[in-house]
């Protein structure tokens, strides 16, 4: 008999230990104050745990934690005033933050599609207003722009009379080269300006007031120029067109 006991308080003691949060009823436990107690064993929890919908971390006195950041392995959390994980966008001491809204994880460093919309957060900041930058871990530095909510920009996109394109898929801008687009080549320049009216620094390319590359014979500053038909070269020398 004393073995069998011994058993399940064993088997109890190991499932408490391997569950960290835990999903209560409110038949199985009961508030008092800032403390939630088992009804059956009439001890106080720690840690963080479900109750009724909401997640809540307790001290290890048993306390409600309230309006307060909480780490752990697993992730970074806020206790609102209630104590309850927040969830979704919050803005908390002048700065905006996400957190997952079925566990109450904050999303940390790097581009997140959320609500069809891409935010790019920081340290679990969410870059707004402007232009931002966010290097990764093989020391690529990428450019965005970010409208007061935090919205990425993304495709054509005009700021400050100049115009830029921003990848549709992660936001960051096109900067520095040739680029596909559509059924259309473009040249931006290193700071991510559109390029129009202007040589390609190799003087092989011309692209013309829409930004796109010139074709076949082109005026340009008085003189003519012929470009391949296919892939907008400059040619020189003798050849037959037409």
């Amino acid at each position: 008999m004393k073995r069998k006991l011994l058993v399940v308080l064993l088997s109890l003691a190991m499932l408490f230990t391997l569950t960290p949060m835990v999903a209560f009823a409110d038949s199985e436990g009961h508030w008092e104050g800032d403390r939630y107690y088992y009804d059956w064993g009439g001890y106080a929890v720690d840690g963080i745990f479900e109750i009724d919908g909401q997640i809540y971390s307790f001290d290890s006195d048993g306390v409600l934690r309230r309006s307060t950041w909480i780490t752990d392995e697993n992730g970074t959390y806020y206790a609102g005033e209630d104590g309850a994980f927040l969830k979704g966008f919050q803005d908390i001491e002048e700065s905006k933050y996400y957190f997952d809204t079925d566990n109450g994880k904050r999303y940390e460093s790097g581009v997140n599609e959320i609500e069809n919309n891409l935010y790019l957060m920081k340290n679990g900041v969410v870059q707004t207003d402007g232009w931002v930058t966010y290097t990764d871990e093989w020391n690529t530095t990428y450019y965005y722009y970010a409208d007061e909510d935090g919205v990425l920009s993304t495709g054509w996109t005009v700021i400050e009379g100049d115009t830029y394109y921003f990848d549709l898929t992660n936001g960051h801008m096109y900067r520095n080269g040739r680029y596909d687009i559509g059924d259309n080549t473009y040249l931006f320049d290193e700071n991510g300006i559109l390029l129009n009216n202007s040589w390609d620094s190799s003087h092989t390319h011309y692209y013309d007031e829409n930004g796109t590359p010139a074709y076949g014979l082109t005026p340009i500053d008085d003189k003519w120029y012929y470009f391949d038909e296919e892939d907008g070269t400059l040619r020189t020398g003798l050849f037959t067109y037409g």
